[in-house]
């Protein structure tokens, strides 16, 4: 009796457990401090790219925070899709928002929409998504 209850009290532990699916090897160079220098959104190409914010901060556990002016003002956790050694699918997960950080342009428009990372160095990376209308989204970033 005394394993069964054991046993029943370890497998609600790893049911309760929220799984995490780290970035592959290929992959872990992301984590850290970017700059956005370039946005293009629909059919326009020259966005500001401090408005979304001075700093995406991309940490273990796949977490991600926005700070503008010192001050953090998004932050969410960043969802794998897939991810291959030449492929990676994400999603943008927004928790929390800073309710004065009301721009137009954020890391993306829409929250929860898949976006895929073109590694160009590791020190520079664009997110884009595969729309070819004025859906369209890119963020360049390079490391801090």
């Amino acid at each position: 009796m005394k394993r069964l209850f054991l046993l029943i009290l370890f497998s609600l532990f790893v049911v309760g457990c929220e799984k995490e699916y780290p970035f592959n090897d290929e992959y872990e160079f992301m984590y850290g401090d970017w700059e956005p220098t370039f946005i293009e959104k629909g059919m326009t190409s020259n966005i500001d790219p401090s408005q979304v914010g001075d700093l995406l901060q991309i940490a273990e556990k796949n977490s991600y925070k926005i700070i503008k002016n010192g001050v953090t003002v998004e932050s969410g956790h960043i969802g794998i899709i897939s991810q291959s050694a030449d492929k990676l699918a994400l999603i943008f997960e927004t928790k929390k928002i800073d309710r004065d950080y009301s721009i137009s342009v954020r890391i993306y428009r829409l929250s929860g929409q898949k976006l895929f990372l073109e590694k160009i160095s590791n020190d520079s990376i664009r997110f884009y998504n595969t729309a070819t209308d004025g859906a369209y989204y890119q963020i360049g970033l390079s490391r801090r």
